[in-house]
């Protein structure tokens, strides 16, 4: 629900803060998450799953 509502540049932040490891977590295999990496754009659906991980991430 949140990031279908993002606007391009925040999806790329997110892209950017996340290690390649963590994309795979959201549904990426490990090469297509260096060419998202790459390219900084992210579906809704794996951005929603992103937002998750990192959300864990964070937490002490």
């Amino acid at each position: 629900m949140v990031c279908e509502f993002l606007p391009p540049k925040y999806k790329a932040k997110l892209v950017d803060l996340a290690k390649p490891v963590e994309l795979a977590e959201a549904g990426y295999t490990l090469q297509s998450a260096y060419k998202i990496k790459q390219k900084k754009v992210i579906s809704d659906e794996k951005c929603e799953e992103l937002v998750k991980i990192l959300g864990e991430r964070l937490r002490p």
